[in-house]
């Protein structure tokens, strides 16, 4: 089956489309087999894998992505009280694993031209202590940190494409289990990270 659509994802903020895909749909199963992906400015990323379902309930899924400079998050401001805001493009590799109430997310990426996130430590929302974040392999004379001015930082923010008011769906929230698994790897001209 030919598809030609797009899906808002929530969680990153970002809205991919798909033309002229090649999908596969055989009984209880929906499969991509590198099927193309764009965001927003063009970039594109490659997907397979599945939908898995049995009579289209008990949902779950297991889809991989290829990216290469892809946006992957878009929150370019503070919303609310939530510790941390940026935009991200990325290079590299993401597994989504899913069932009803539950997604993982395997990230393995290296940040883009353009990246940067900023993750206020003060934050009351966070996991009352910031020892959900872990560093490895930091190399000692790891001292210097781009951090764009706030100007700048609006300035290459990624922008969503203009939408029409017939077009947007609203879906109500459903409660679910996200855990993300990321691999960073960083190249200190390409990202910027500040913490306030």
């Amino acid at each position: 089956m030919q598809v030609h659509g797009s899906v808002y994802v929530k969680p990153t903020g970002v809205t991919y489309k798909m033309r002229d895909a090649r999908v596969r749909i055989i009984p209880n199963e929906i499969i991509f087999g590198n099927d193309t992906i764009t965001d927003p400015q063009g970039h594109i990323g490659i997907v397979t894998g599945g939908l898995h379902h049995k009579n289209l309930s008990h949902l779950t899924f297991d889809i991989n992505i290829l990216a290469r400079n892809l946006l992957a998050y878009n929150f370019p401001k503070k919303q609310g009280k939530d510790s941390f805001w940026g935009v991200v493009y990325g290079t590299g590799k993401c597994n989504i694993k899913g069932e009803p109430g539950s997604t993982a997310m395997n990230i393995d990426m290296e940040p883009e031209k353009n990246t940067y996130i900023t993750y206020d430590a003060s934050s009351t929302n966070d996991a009352s202590t910031s020892n959900f974040i872990r560093w490895i392999n930091v190399p000692k004379d790891s001292t210097g940190v781009l951090i764009p001015e706030a100007a700048d930082t609006l300035s290459f923010a990624a922008k969503p494409a203009p939408k029409k008011a017939s077009d947007i769906v609203k879906f109500r929230d459903i409660p679910s289990d996200l855990h993300i698994n990321f691999l960073v790897h960083f190249k200190s001209e390409s990202y910027a990270w500040r913490l306030t």
